[in-house]
Parts: structure tokens; C-alpha cells; sequence
């Protein structure tokens, strides 16, 4: 029994860890496309819809950077809910591989572009990239156990807020995510700023630890990836 409560205790804490990772991409790869691929979203689609809606009635350029944002994002949605949901005994660790490649192919794009494209053929190629990577994590998050969100985030400010007051109760894990989310864009906004050429590196590095969390997982009598 001892035994079992300590690996519910690890898989929940690796879950956590892994969310909030998974957060950090979020706000790196939404501050890489809103500052260097069109001043749009690649996971808020809230925003984007709205973005679209204002597009329509002001015919502004934008609104090709944000059909290609809301297009990126639907099929990675579609790729990833295809494997997620086919491939049960690796359900998350498949999800995962799949935002691996999409984060290396946005790497490689950004590399040959040497930081911040200026063509618009490169941009919008990248955009489709981060978008897709975006709509794969969203569905990565939903298959891990509870479903801790990592791309939409205001039900989570929703739930820490409205705990706070009527519960007087702080959900330590899911500020976390907020802080981490915030973190991401921030340091990559200052990368862009500062060292374009490395601001990818911020999705890539945390990804990649998701991917290590999620193999070390396998191993234990109970993986968050199974």
C-alpha cells in the first residue's frame, strides 16, 4: 500500500513538473509568433478568432498570419488526436514525439533564417510550425492524468482566482503554470530582443525535458505516459 501511495505521489508530481514545462514552451512559442511571425497567437485561438472577426471588417494584412495560425493549429490538433488516441499504450509519449519534430522542424527553419525571418514565404512556413506545434500540446496536455491545461489558460486564472476567494485557497500548482507561462514569453521576448538567433532555444530546451520526464516514466510501476 505504502508503495502504491508513493508512486500516485511521483506520477503527480511528474505530471506537474511536466505541466509546467509544457507551459514554459506555451509562452515562448506565443511570444516568438506574435513578436517575429505576424503580431498573432500560435495556441490562444481565442485571439485569433477575435484577430480574424476584426480582420474581416478592416481587410488588414494580419488577417493572413491569423488563418495561418488558426489552419497550423487545427491540424496539429487533428495529427495529434489521431496518434493520441490510437496508440493507448503510448498515447502521451507519441503526442510528444510528434511536438518533438515540429519544435526540431521550427528550430531548423529559424536557424536557416538566421533568427527572425523577413521573407514572408519563411514566415508564414514557421507560423504553420508554431501554430501546429500549439494544437499538438493541447492535446498532449488533455491525455495527461487530470488534464492540466498548458495552452489555454484562462480557466486556469479563473480557477486560482475563484478559488482564492471563495475557499481562501491557493493553487500553488496551477499559479505555477502562470508563472511559468509568463516566463517563457518573457525570456524569449528578451531573446528576440537581444540574441534572436538562440530564441528558439527556449521551446527546444523545454521540450526536450518533457521528453527526458517522460521516458525516466516509463521505468516506474506507474508512467504518466502510459
Amino acid at each position: 500500500m505504502v508503495s502504491v501511495e508513493r508512486d500516485d505521489e511521483s506520477t503527480a508530481r511528474s505530471v506537474q513538473v511536466a505541466a509546467l514545462l509544457l507551459a514554459v514552451v506555451a509562452g515562448s512559442v506565443d511570444s516568438l509568433a506574435f513578436l517575429t511571425l505576424g503580431e498573432v497567437f500560435a495556441s490562444v485561438m481565442t485571439g485569433n478568432l477575435v484577430l480574424l472577426g476584426i480582420g474581416l471588417v478592416r481587410a488588414e494584412a494580419q488577417i493572413v498570419a491569423t488563418a495561418i495560425a488558426l489552419g497550423g493549429y487545427v491540424v496539429g490538433v487533428l495529427a495529434a488526436s489521431q496518434l493520441a488516441w490510437r496508440a493507448r499504450p503510448v498515447r502521451v509519449r507519441t503526442a510528444a514525439r510528434l511536438e518533438g519534430l515540429l519544435v526540431a522542424g521550427l528550430v531548423i527553419g529559424w536557424r536557416l533564417t538566421d533568427g527572425p525571418p523577413d521573407a514572408a514565404n519563411a514566415r508564414d512556413l514557421l507560423l504553420v510550425l508554431a501554430a501546429a506545434t500549439m494544437g499538438v500540446q493541447s492535446v498532449l496536455s488533455s491525455r495527461l492524468p487530470g488534464g492540466p491545461s498548458t495552452t489555454y489558460f484562462t480557466s486556469t486564472l479563473t480557477g486560482v482566482v475563484a478559488d482564492l476567494g471563495r475557499h481562501r485557497r491557493l493553487r500553488l500548482w496551477s499559479l505555477a503554470r502562470l508563472v511559468a507561462l509568463v516566463a517563457g514569453a518573457a525570456l524569449t521576448a528578451w531573446l528576440v530582443s537581444d540574441a534572436p538567433r538562440y530564441a528558439v532555444g527556449v521551446p527546444a530546451v523545454g521540450l526536450a525535458a518533457v521528453l527526458v520526464l517522460l521516458d525516466r516514466g516509463r521505468g516506474g510501476s506507474r508512467s504518466i505516459a502510459s
